[in-house]
């Protein structure tokens, strides 16, 4: 025994032989419906232009069939029954598009959350090491850089005395 769950009769209308099903879409979509019918049917969909030169065969059956295909744009479908055939389409999703009723308002719905004290604390801390340990850093840093002076002083002063002393070797040097 065969059940047919259609849902609210209202949503079927009744499909002519020989019209074309436009959904129209400016984005991908997914495009789906149901066809019932009193004979064999075919449902073919073309992506690209609205004469069917490219349509694909999507679904083929003979009673009731509910067809879901994904689109990048357009799409148009076409039903293809036989002559005398009585055929049905619930098109459910045919605009989806939601046009706005209100002007829109942006608002905060929830209070601003206050601080824990303890967060806030803890900030106030890291705060205070970060700043005793750059003035530590600065202070390390001076340092280096008299030190840095300090031994500069000191190698001048015996590259200095080195060449003092090579001087007076060769001028007491007796001339062979």
């Amino acid at each position: 025994m065969k059940h047919f769950k259609v849902g609210v009769i209202h949503h079927w209308n009744q499909y002519h032989a020989g019209d074309v099903i436009s959904f129209p879409s400016n984005r991908p979509r997914r495009v789906a419906f149901e066809v019932i019918a009193n004979s064999p049917i075919e449902v073919w969909v073309d992506v690209e232009s609205s004469d069917l030169s490219k349509a694909t065969l999507v679904a083929i059956g003979d009673d009731k069939m509910s067809v879901e295909y994904t689109s990048t744009g357009d799409s148009w479908v076409l039903i293809k029954a036989d002559k005398k055939a009585q055929v049905w389409v619930n098109l459910p999703d045919l605009d989806q598009n939601v046009h706005a009723t209100v002007d829109e308002n942006f608002v905060n719905l929830e209070p601003r959350i206050r601080e824990n004290k303890e967060v806030a604390q803890m900030m106030k801390i890291m705060q205070l090491n970060k700043a005793h340990f750059d003035e530590q850093m600065r202070d390390e840093r001076i340092q280096l850089h008299e030190l840095r002076a300090q031994m500069s002083e000191i190698q001048a002063k015996e590259i200095k005395e080195e060449e003092e002393v090579i001087e007076d070797a060769s001028e007491t040097e007796p001339a062979s």
